[in-house]
């Protein structure tokens, strides 16, 4: 049997992954993902910055 809050876990990691993907990578404006993935504008820019906020701590704390 097979946890569904696994795969909601899971898929929430990856779709962050892929909206840094598209932005950093293929270099898409934040209007353009919104465009491609159907939704706001307002998402695609608070889980791009929460997730840049969350790697900077992750580094400031690891002493590099």
């Amino acid at each position: 049997t097979t946890n569904p809050h696994c795969w909601n876990f899971t898929f929430k990691y990856f779709f962050i992954f892929y909206l840094f993907y598209l932005y950093y990578y293929f270099e898409m404006t934040i209007s353009e993902i919104s465009k491609q993935l159907s939704i706001k504008e307002s998402t695609v820019k608070s889980k791009l910055y929460r997730t840049l906020k969350d790697i900077r701590r992750l580094y400031k704390g690891s002493g590099d």
